[in-house]
């Protein structure tokens, strides 16, 4: 589904595509190689760190030390490395950004920083009890995006 914001100007130049290493994930990269294949392409990984504020018995504002920080962005490099291995087009040179905090908020920010003119995302499909829990990254895009949005369902 693509939700236009505006008048179409010519093709689309600066993508953002929203990546969380899943299957759902290559799909998007590869609508964006088709839907613009010559345009600037920026891959980005929201993520959050679950109880961050137990870790170590920090106070509810204190961050992550920076040990932990680097582990987290090892594992993170790792990830993004096999992930652009996995695909098959010639976003497999991209260059993924990650980020921590809510998925949609991320790619909104991401969006309106970069210029974006579309953000792509993948969306699982989820409906009833599984989309209340988990939320949808897709259907807050589309509410909130500051551009084109175009929402690829893996199957």
């Amino acid at each position: 589904m693509l939700l236009a914001r505006g008048r179409t100007r010519g093709a689309y130049e600066n993508v953002l595509v929203g990546v969380d290493f899943s299957v759902y994930s290559r799909r998007a990269v590869a609508f964006a190689e088709r839907v613009a294949p010559d345009a600037q392409a920026t891959l980005i990984h929201a993520y959050e760190i679950p109880f961050k504020n137990f870790l170590s018995g920090r106070a509810r504002d204190a961050d992550i030390s920076a040990a932990e920080r680097r582990q987290i962005d090892a594992e993170l490099r790792r990830e993004a490395d096999a992930f652009l291995a996995s695909l098959s087009s010639d976003r497999s040179e991209a260059k993924v950004v990650t980020q921590e905090g809510l998925a949609w908020e991320v790619l909104r920010n991401k969006a309106a920083e970069i210029g974006a003119d579309l953000v792509i995302v993948g969306t699982h499909g989820r409906v009833g009890v599984a989309h209340a829990l988990l939320g949808s990254v897709a259907q807050d895009m589309l509410c909130n995006a500051p551009c084109d949005v175009l929402v690829v369902k893996a199957w």
